[in-house]
């Protein structure tokens, strides 16, 4: 019963108005190799950085100033930016999905609130 309302969940999560705006902004933002690139070097250096904070140490020092300047150059490519913005929305959902599923079954969610 859980996997067929989480299939549900899924297929309302794709129709849903943040998605589809990740969807088209991914695909605008992509269509340029460069920006490709630079996409992909700016998630890979923000995967480093959350693993480094999970870990409860800071991100190394070029790494830190690498990923400003990518931020900075992403925010001046209006593809980019507006993909970057569809994506914190989309994530922002899903961030609201889990935290009433966690907080159905008891779990406390108040450190992402910080």
């Amino acid at each position: 019963m859980i996997k067929e309302k989480t299939d549900a969940l899924a297929g309302e999560l794709k129709k849903s108005p943040e998605y589809q705006a990740y969807e088209r902004c991914k695909e605008a933002a992509f269509a340029d190799e460069s920006t490709r690139a630079l996409l992909a070097e700016y998630n890979k250096l923000k995967r480093s950085a959350q693993a480094a904070f999970a870990l409860g140490r800071e991100m190394d020092e070029l790494s830190a100033h690498k990923l400003n300047r990518l931020t900075e150059w992403l925010q001046m490519d209006a593809a980019a930016s507006e993909l970057l913005l569809a994506e914190y929305n989309l994530n922002r959902l899903l961030g609201d999905v889990y935290r009433v599923l966690a907080g159905a079954v008891g779990i406390k969610m108040d450190y992402l609130e910080e």
